[in-house]
């Protein structure tokens, strides 16, 4: 059994560690030899315009057991119609204007499309889907990655 003054003294240290990350990249500084044991990118890779460079980017900062997850929208067909009226109805009611027009040029990227980018720069690639563990029927996905294809990273993002 842990001890709870040992979970928070690994916490202490873990957020300590983050917050000196942080004012690294403030001072326009970071430690280039640290590795990433861990990235998250919340509802963000979607909208990256060079969304392979970046993943491939990403690589050369993750540890050698590092793991990067991205939640990223399902664009299911049924739930992406349902959330587009709801979103749509909300929108035309808070503004006046018609919906579609504003969120054509939202996602550059779909899900199918994203996971096929991680499929290529990584060898272990796990996707889930939420609330029901199918692409057409659920929100959101989550991928999670393992082992670069370091030399593939390389030839995209120089």
């Amino acid at each position: 059994m842990t001890d709870i003054s040992t979970l928070f003294s690994t916490t202490r240290a873990r957020v300590q560690a983050c917050r000196r990350a942080m004012a690294d990249r403030r001072r326009g500084g970071q430690d280039q030899t640290r590795r990433l044991d861990r990235v998250f990118s919340l509802a963000v890779l979607g909208h990256l315009e060079d969304l392979p460079a970046v993943i491939a980017a990403g690589t050369e900062r993750l540890a050698e057991s590092g793991v990067p997850q991205a939640s990223i929208p399902a664009q299911g067909d049924l739930t992406r119609s349902l959330a587009w009226r709801i979103a749509g109805i909300s929108y035309r009611l808070r503004t006046g204007q018609v919906y579609r027009p504003a969120m054509r040029h939202d996602y550059t990227d779909d899900a199918a499309e994203l996971i096929t980018i991680v499929r290529r720069c990584f060898t272990i690639v796990r996707v889930r889907w939420f609330p029901l563990p199918a692409r057409h029927v659920a929100f959101y996905g989550c991928t999670e990655a393992r082992r670069p294809h370091l030399d593939r990273c390389v030839r995209v993002w120089r």
